[in-house]
């Protein structure tokens, strides 16, 4: 089985120095596919420029077991 990371960077707009930041310092281009978030892949992780759409409780460790995922609201 193949492990992937997912990372989640929220913000409420696409911030140009973030995502210029991003490539500096991860390397490559972001990918833009419609559908979702830009993002960066490096090897099997992906950085997200954007907030998760997973329910609380909706992702499983491959044990089966839930990972413990909690949003936080913006106020």
């Amino acid at each position: 089985m193949s492990r992937q990371t997912f990372v989640f960077v929220g913000v409420q707009a696409r911030d140009a120095d973030l995502m210029h930041l991003m490539v500096q310092t991860l390397g490559g281009t972001f990918t833009f596919e419609e559908g979702t978030d830009p993002y960066i892949r490096v090897g099997t992780v992906a950085v997200y420029v954007g907030e998760h759409d997973f329910d609380d409780d909706d992702i499983a460790w491959p044990g089966g077991s839930d990972v413990p995922l909690r949003s936080m609201s913006q106020p």
